[in-house]
């Protein structure tokens, strides 16, 4: 493992965390890996761990420690350049607990951990109000061309609803996030890591505001 630093983007549901940690991660040359999509590509695997984690995933509720140390661990330590955006991960404190000892054990001791906030109404309209690329995960907005046509601009792919995004789910999202991921904030604010971003801004100014406060 080449890792010297470990970006974290955390934030609820629909605040924007996996733009971000994509921009931060072209602008730095960093490695990006994002828990969503790892899980829901895995999800689409026809085994017994593929459906648990489709079940999961399409019932609003936040995927085991267990699960997410097979699949994600691994990548993260197949990571090769110096630097790592996390995306989503760690999301319980179980989490963590599994990152840190992976730190300890490779010697990495340069963590930050950015946290956006944004007001839950417009958390759910953003949810609500979206479609994602079966193939290449791209999201596209109520309002824009490709969201009305259904094709994905960047690759052609078919735009869809994503189950995670049903109304209905969203409040068991928002309940699983109070339940399992705020304590997350909470512990990183203790220990002094946590960088505050206000997400409730254009894109380019929650971006400009991440890079002031990470001093890069």
């Amino acid at each position: 493992m080449n890792i010297k630093n470990i970006f974290i983007v955390l934030g609820p549901p629909g605040s924007g965390k996996g733009t971000q940690s994509k921009l931060l991660a072209d602008k730095l040359n960093y490695a990006h890996l994002s828990t969503g999509e790892i899980l829901r590509e895995k999800a689409k695997e026809d085994s017994d761990l593929g459906r648990e984690i489709k079940n999961t995933i399409d019932n609003g509720i936040i995927v085991t420690d267990e699960i997410i140390r097979k699949v994600f661990v691994e990548k993260l330590l197949s990571v090769e350049k110096n630097g790592v955006i996390l995306d989503g991960y760690p999301r319980t404190i179980g989490q963590v607990k599994i990152l840190e000892e992976i730190m300890q054990e490779n010697n990495i001791t340069n963590l930050k951990v950015v946290f956006l906030t944004v007001d839950r109404e417009k958390l759910l309209q953003r949810l609500t109000g979206r479609k994602t690329c079966s193939k290449c995960q791209e999201m596209y907005k109520v309002g824009m061309p490709e969201y009305d046509s259904g094709v994905c601009g960047k690759c052609g792919g078919q735009l869809v609803v994503r189950a995670d995004d049903d109304p209905q789910v969203q409040g068991k999202r928002f309940d699983e996030y109070h339940l399992k991921t705020a304590p997350v904030k909470d512990y990183y604010e203790q220990v002094g890591n946590l960088i505050i971003i206000n997400g409730d801004q254009p894109i380019e100014d929650v971006q400009r505001e991440i890079i002031k406060k990470l001093e890069i």
